[in-house]
């Protein structure tokens, strides 16, 4: 029984220090976003897709670029299947996620829903979370006064 307890804690220590690394790289890629992050009037804008980790991971690196000031996040993830879209903002920004994702869902038949700064949804399928990126970000730049051809330097 003592080897079984020992060997508890251990497998407790040691993931209780792997979500401390996850935390640290997850902080470190939020810095490395942010650095390329598109200037969008007077925000940053990331638009990005997902599929090389679980919608948790996702949700976990778009808290971290969150507590920034003057952030817009349109994050999609591309499951095996079906994909999710998380759209937030600082809360600096007026901005309503709620309404540009179930409009952006309307469109590439997903739904969802949330809060003014951080909505969440899915049921779209995966191939269609690119165009749902798309669309949403068309509409932030619109909200924002913004024409796609001055976004791209034209």
């Amino acid at each position: 029984p003592d080897v079984v307890l020992k060997m508890d804690a251990d497998l407790r220590a040691a993931q209780r220090e792997l979500q401390k690394v996850q935390q640290t790289l997850a902080g470190l890629e939020a810095d490395a976003l942010l650095a390329r992050a598109e200037p969008a009037g007077a925000f940053r804008l990331l638009a990005r897709s997902f599929d090389d980790r679980d919608f948790l991971a996702v949700k976990q690196l778009a808290g971290q670029v969150l507590g920034q000031a003057g952030v817009i996040v349109l994050f999609g993830w591309k499951g095996p299947e079906k994909g999710q879209l998380l759209f937030g903002r600082s809360a600096d920004v007026n901005l309503d996620m709620v309404a540009l994702l179930r409009s952006v869902g309307k469109a590439v038949g997903g739904g969802g829903g949330g809060r003014p700064d951080l909505a969440q949804g899915g049921g779209m399928p995966s191939g269609r979370v690119d165009e749902a990126l798309s669309l949403a970000l068309g509409g932030i730049l619109s909200a924002l006064g913004i024409s796609r051809a001055a976004e791209r330097g034209g």
